[in-house]
């Protein structure tokens, strides 16, 4: 499931809802490139035209491939000439394909609905498609029992999610675990050995049943012991086999039971993979619980809640109205006072805090239920200014900003259970793991780690005279990595890669360790209000053991590998590609000053000679060694280019990095990018060498099987059609169009963390291991700890069962900090936009139009991502699907540019941003 890609066969669940399953089998890839859509046969033995983005939960191989080897044809031709009784040609019958990209929303609709929609396609370009009723006839039946089987499994089940949410849960924090984990403790849970400590008043017996079945879960699927103390960290040791293969039913009644217990349970349901479930605490459910009971029972509790919010809101609005006669109104909160501000009644509720909390909740989508929300609407309805607005997450962050319970640059998303952010009020485990980081400084780091313990034995330590490149950005939060060069021919180098070992100060048991292991990697979030990058290691630790200090002998792990640069072959160094040591000689420098030095530019004298005073290594030395290392780093892109590396994207690159954001003192938020020049040769030297290095260091252990954490890309299984005209665009290399890479983009697949080697399809390589950035990824560190054993002693420090179960965690832990570090970014990017209404923006179509008349576009001022409404609604509704869609279509190609842009609204907890043109 998590290491093979979407296929014919794969079944796949189109409505992520509980109360309605839509299950479809995948039975044709997309036919040509530009329509990335996939054809898939419904429970219903309909047909649908589905792109691989808009499918849910994925179920691989539940069909055989070899079932649907040319089931799907054109009608045409079959009807082509013929007529019916009366002369006239025949109406097509089969499925037809919209231009535009189709809803799911009416997959139940029987046969002759199809053949309705057929005939008003009768006439048009639109092709229509038909299969065996035989195959449909028995895929609809195996899809229907799927679902009947397993609505049947589903109460039990649902009592075993409940049985282990009393165990796995903490009252101190939530608890998260990989889905596999869930899903073997799911399987390994035996209700009928539990029922007689479970079926009864005596607290102890229930207290000792529950205690038996925490100890059986530590064994089966090492979860650490939070059933009566906080324990800092993950361990990532002494893991045990995980559930390898398991029933189409267990697996999906497993998924419907997390769609329904959404209040407890938190989990990626959108996903075709989903890869962890949150735990959360109990007391905090029964807390919320309470409240809408309580309300329930007592209506009044109503008006004395919503009273106290008025009046909270009138004096709000009536502080911001006198700041602003000042002159001191930060980002127009005084235009958010309420219209009742002097006549609200100044009540007093002693469940306020517990629904503020709610709120906070809510906006974080901390939990998905109907009767909380139900009751937050309610009570929001019940305030004068929202009783006729549609109540949104956003509408709930404005009430929270009127209300003063959240300030204007706060990150709203921090209460997220999945998150876990430190000191957010969500989890006591984080927020004591962050003050034991808090507490390591650069005086005391000694009292914390031994600075003296070495896990790697013996080191060597390396010439002085030869300069170890740190080159970074200007403000590094970190240094992992340098790079150094050795000539040992003529034309021979020796290209080395120096990294930062923070694993040789650490074991994994240790707590700090745990807690790297609890956090993943670095996550980076823009410093703007409370928002702030959660750092893997600590601060104190990261500064006395990273690179970049001339003088200071630091230990290092040495990849290494020899290139040829008149030949351009690259070579192998065997046990000699990875050794471990200590150096000084570093000389620190940004990519800017590099670039300079590179391209010999007026300043680059100058820049040579402080490094050199900086460093005591010669000017002439780090000169001649940078311009040899930006060679070779080009010889290196052209290699990897001829062995297939998809290396499209520099050239014409949509997107934006974000280098600062800051919040001036009128409170008005300010962005700055990043040069657009991520192909500068400074960049494209350190790229180029960490990829070789990481690629080296996967080869060390692949060859040696030693289990390791390694990053794998999968090829996306295409049709020949699709599969030629895709290595066709990717030949053009950067005379690509916009147009072309959005098409390849489709079918690009995510690059992944796997425990075993597997090909990495965009860096063409077979083995690549990341190890250059241990001071911000947990993955890093491990392979650090298997190469030092290896070399020390040749036994790896971790089992295979370690890494399996520790690539799953760091799967999720990526996942999540990825989708909340996007979440958090676009709220502020899409505040800094609503600073400036009516502001024109250039877009680029980047998607196929769809049916409801919305186009994907990315905003090239600001590289956001976002969606173009066009005229649709302006046809009007007697206006037939077809005619509409043929408009949308004629008008948008991918790659068009928008000059006129601009936004329409603004959804800041959803991050949606939606643009119009005039001329759209």
């Amino acid at each position: 499931m998590y290491y093979s890609e979407l296929d014919v066969g794969d079944v796949v669940d189109l409505s992520g809802r509980l109360s309605k399953s839509e299950l479809a089998v995948v039975v044709e890839r997309p036919r040509a490139a530009i329509d990335p859509r996939y054809t898939l046969i419904t429970q219903f033995g309909g047909l649908v035209y589905v792109s691989r983005s808009r499918m849910g939960f994925r179920i691989p191989r539940v069909f055989p491939r070899e079932w649907f080897t040319g089931c799907i044809m054109d009608e045409m031709p079959f009807i082509a000439g013929c007529t019916d009784a009366g002369g006239n040609a025949l109406v097509p019958a089969g499925h037809p394909k919209c231009k535009t990209e189709e809803t799911v929303e009416n997959l139940d609709i029987p046969f002759g609905g199809a053949v309705a929609k057929a005939s008003v396609a009768a006439g048009t370009s639109i092709q229509s498609y038909i299969m065996p009723s035989l195959l449909s006839g028995i895929v609809s039946r195996r899809l229907t029992l799927i679902i009947s089987k397993t609505w049947f499994a589903l109460p039990e089940t649902n009592l075993k999610m409940e049985v282990l949410h009393n165990v796995l849960q903490s009252a101190e924090s939530p608890v998260t675990l990989s889905f596999v984990q869930l899903l073997t403790a799911v399987l390994g849970t035996d209700l009928n050995s539990m029922v007689s400590g479970l079926n009864t008043n005596n607290n102890e017996s229930v207290c000792r049943t529950y205690k038996k079945l925490h100890e059986h879960l530590a064994n089966a699927i090492g979860v650490d012991n939070q059933f009566d103390s906080i324990t800092l960290g993950r361990s990532a040791l002494g893991r045990k086999a995980l559930v390898q293969q398991v029933s189409t039913i267990a697996l999906y009644a497993l998924v419907l039971s997390l769609r329904k217990n959404g209040l407890v349970y938190r989990f990626n349901s959108g996903q075709s993979r989903p890869t962890f479930v949150t735990v959360v605490p109990l007391d905090q459910m029964v807390r919320l619980n309470r409240l809408v009971h309580k309300f329930k029972a007592d209506e009044k509790q109503y008006g004395v809640l919503c009273g106290q919010m008025e009046a909270r809101m009138a004096e709000n609005g009536q502080v911001e109205a006198r700041m602003a006669e000042n002159g001191q109104m930060e980002n127009g909160m005084a235009e958010r006072g309420p219209e009742n501000a002097h006549s609200a009644p100044k009540q007093h509720s002693q469940d306020y805090q517990t629904f503020i909390w709610m709120l906070k909740l809510y906006i974080s989508s901390s939990f998905k239920d109907d009767v909380l929300e139900s009751f937050i609407l309610k009570v929001i309805r019940g305030l004068s200014a929202y009783k006729d607005v549609d109540i949104t997450a956003a509408t709930v962050y404005e009430l929270l900003l009127r209300l003063n319970e959240i300030g204007p640059n706060d990150n709203p998303f921090k209460w997220s259970y999945s998150a876990e952010i430190p000191h957010s009020s969500i989890s006591a485990k984080a927020d004591t793991e962050q003050r034991l980081y808090d507490a390591i400084g650069a005086e005391n780091v000694g009292r914390y780690v031994d600075l003296d313990y070495d896990i790697a034995g013996r080191r060597k330590k390396y010439d002085s005279s030869t300069p170890i490149f740190c080159i970074d950005s200007e403000d590094p939060l970190e240094i992992d990595d340098g790079i150094g060069l050795r000539q040992t021919g003529d034309h021979e180098y020796v290209v080395s890669s120096f990294i930062a070992n923070p694993s040789s100060f650490l074991r994994p048991d240790f707590n700090m360790a745990k807690i790297a292991f609890e956090r993943g990697q670095t996550l980076y979030l823009p410093d703007v209000g409370d928002a702030q990058t959660v750092s893997m290691l600590p601060a104190g630790f990261v500064g006395a053991v990273q690179l970049g200090m001339p003088g200071k002998s630091t230990r290092v792990m040495r990849i290494s590998f020899k290139i040829n640069t008149q030949t351009g072959k690259v070579g192998y160094l065997g046990s000699q590609s990875i050794e471990f040591g200590q150096s000084s000689a570093f000389v620190k420098v940004d990519y800017g000053r590099v670039n300079e030095i590179l391209a010999g530019t007026p300043r680059a004298g100058a820049i040579l000679a402080d490094l050199a005073d900086k460093s005591s290594i010669e000017a002439s030395k780090i000169d001649q060694d940078l311009k040899i290392l930006s060679q070779i780093s080009e010889l290196l892109a052209e290699i990897a280019r001829k062995n297939g590396r998809v290396d499209i994207f520099g050239s014409l690159d949509v997107s934006k990095g974000v280098k600062r954001m800051s919040a001036g003192e009128n409170g008005l938020l300010t962005v700055e990018f990043k040069s657009r020049l991520r192909s500068g040769k400074a960049e494209r030297l350190v790229s180029e060498i960490m990829v070789m290095s990481n690629h080296v260091a996967g080869k060390m252990l692949a060859e040696n099987r030693i289990p390791g954490l390694f990053r794998t890309q999968n090829r996306l299984p295409m049709s020949a059609e699709v599969h030629k005209h895709i290595e066709r665009l990717v030949s053009k290399g950067k005379y690509v169009t916009y147009q072309d890479m959005a098409v390849i983009q489709e079918y690009l697949t995510k690059s992944a963390t796997c425990p075993f080697s597997s090909r990495h399809e965009s860096l063409a390589v077979d083995s690549y291991a990341t190890a250059t950035s241990p001071l911000r990824r947990y993955a890093d560190m491990v392979n650090q700890w298997q190469l030092q054993a290896f070399v020390q002693h040749r036994k790896p420090h971790f089992s295979q069962f370690d890494i399996d179960n520790i690539a799953l965690t760091l799967g999720f832990k990526n996942e999540i900090n990825r989708r909340f570090s996007r979440k958090v970014s676009n709220f502020y990017m899409f505040k800094i936009l609503a600073q400036t209404p009516g502001s024109k923006f250039k877009c680029v179509v980047t998607g196929k139009p769809s049916s409801d008349g919305e186009i994907a576009v990315t905003m090239l001022d600001y590289g956001v991502r976002c969606s173009l409404r066009t005229s649709w609604y302006a046809l009007g509704g007697e206006s037939t699907q077809t005619e509409r869609e043929d408009k949308v279509v004629r008008n948008f190609e991918i790659g068009d540019v928008i000059d006129d842009a601009v936004v329409s609204s603004i959804d800041l907890m959803n991050g949606q941003l939606v643009l119009e043109s005039a001329n759209c």
